[in-house]
């Protein structure tokens, strides 16, 4: 059976009134002074469609807190049937607001940034986007390389991750402000652990953006440091809501529908996985298609980690999979490698080996369309 709910809040009915406001042109309020129009058949002519299909239409009532009306329809399941998840429609949902706000509305001025992170998705990604805002953009992969091109030039607004290996965000930070350097430093960190933030101000660090990147986010951000006013143009609000991933809804569904069992099973892994970036968008789709391949080669080794018990290594997997998958437009995969996260600081062995199982399953469900 297929079975919808459509559920409000208000007034409710009484049980007496539910029993009537089925009939035609009857309505739970039949006084001559009561607040709602109507003629009293819609909800009869609907149970009357729903019966003729060999369904059902029902409704559950509180007084005063609102009434669910539930149809139910006879639903079999052909093997040629394709099924749409509600994972599928938030995603292409997605895609296609993204594809409509790809271009960055705020415009930053022509200034040096530098984008320091390990993960290439990352690096090319956020590069792209404030490159098309106007800013022009420099790129390190790790903590060292940064540390050498601030010696070198001067840039008037610094993006620095804050997990990379050799030296990371943190030493890189603490060791440029050793030197009297003043230039903003925004933190990026996909660290799920609480307490975070406050690390990052600690060591030096400006203003703090969690990965994945949110488009808005990064540009408004930015702006502050770099002398533009996010006020002056009333459709940055609304244009660039969407992060370099879209949004939160898909992996938010998907999550719950993951917590909802005992254990993360193929049930509740979508049959395709898609990046909710515009592939349409020739650099956006380049960087995505290379991104894949590297994404499938950590998990072989994230897999190897956790059957080890390699927490730190892990640790540091889950990490880089929380940015790169998120920018690069796979939420499903980066909020699961968020829980990777936390279970491998638990040392919650059982919980990691099942987690890249999901991730490994997602990964291979992934169409570059």
């Amino acid at each position: 059976m297929l079975r919808i709910g459509v559920r409000d809040t208000g007034i409710g009915m009484t049980p007496a009134q539910q029993q009537k406001i089925f009939n035609a042109f009857e309505q739970a309020d039949g006084s001559t002074t009561r607040r709602f129009g109507g003629t009293g058949l819609g909800l009869s002519i609907s149970r009357q469609f729903a019966e003729a299909l060999g369904g059902t239409l029902t409704v559950t009532s509180t007084e005063n807190v609102g009434s669910t009306f539930t149809f139910a329809l006879p639903f079999p399941a052909k093997r040629e049937t394709k099924w749409i998840s509600g994972y599928t429609i938030q995603t292409e949902n997605v895609r296609q607001q993204v594809e409509a706000e790809s271009v960055p509305q705020l415009r930053l001025p022509a200034v040096s940034i530098l984008v320091a992170d390990d993960a290439e998705a990352n690096r090319r990604l956020i590069a792209l986007i404030l490159t098309r805002a106007g800013a022009n953009v420099v790129t390190a992969c790790d903590g060292r390389e940064a540390i050498k091109l601030m010696a070198d030039r001067e840039f008037s607004v610094v993006l620095m991750d804050m997990q990379m290996p050799d030296v990371d965000g943190y030493q890189a930070t603490e060791m440029i402000r050793s030197t009297g350097c003043v230039t903003p430093i925004i933190a990026l960190t996909g660290n799920a652990m609480t307490g975070d933030r406050q690390r990052c101000i600690d060591s030096g660090c400006t203003d703090f953006l969690t990965k994945p990147v949110h488009v808005d986010r990064l540009l408004t951000t930015v702006a502050k440091y770099t002398g533009v006013s996010t006020q002056a143009d009333p459709k940055v609000e609304t244009r660039n809501q969407l992060s370099l991933a879209a949004n939160d809804e898909p992996e938010a569904l998907l999550l719950r529908e993951l917590e909802s069992l005992q254990q993360i099973s193929d049930a509740a892994i979508p049959s395709r996985i898609r990046s909710s970036l515009p592939m349409n968008d020739p650099e956006m789709a380049e960087i995505v298609r290379d991104f894949v391949p590297r994404m499938q080669e950590r998990i072989a080794d994230m897999q190897r980690d956790a059957e080890a018990g390699r927490w730190n290594d892990l640790d540091e997997h889950a990490h880089w999979l929380i940015g790169s998958a998120g920018t690069t437009g796979f939420q499903t995969i980066s909020a699961l490698a968020g829980k990777l996260q936390i279970a491998a600081y638990e040392k919650n062995q059982g919980g990691c080996k099942q987690l890249c199982s999901a991730i490994e399953q997602m990964a291979e469900s992934v169409e570059l369309v």
